[in-house]
């Protein structure tokens, strides 16, 4: 189990790249998020819209993919609660 030999199975390389590639897609969500959340600071149309989903999440995702931004709903639930 110590074999140095373990690094190069096809298995854990792959495990390592879908660990590797989760971390990026959770980053550029985040990123997307604050752009977002920024944006809405100074644009009173999308404010309105956002206010008009009230508390939820899909809805405030949907108004953010329709002004080009990308993040879940588990992102804005994490940042809502940072903030």
């Amino acid at each position: 189990y110590g074999d140095h030999r373990d690094l190069h199975v096809r298995s854990r390389r792959q495990r390592q790249m879908c660990i590797r590639d989760s971390f990026w897609r959770m980053t550029m969500s985040m990123k997307q998020l604050e752009t977002f959340m920024s944006r809405v600071q100074s644009n009173d149309s999308i404010r309105d819209e956002l206010q008009r989903c009230g508390k939820d999440n899909s809805c405030v995702v949907k108004v953010g993919a329709k002004h080009g931004h990308k993040f879940s709903p588990a992102h804005l639930s994490r940042w809502q609660k940072e903030h």
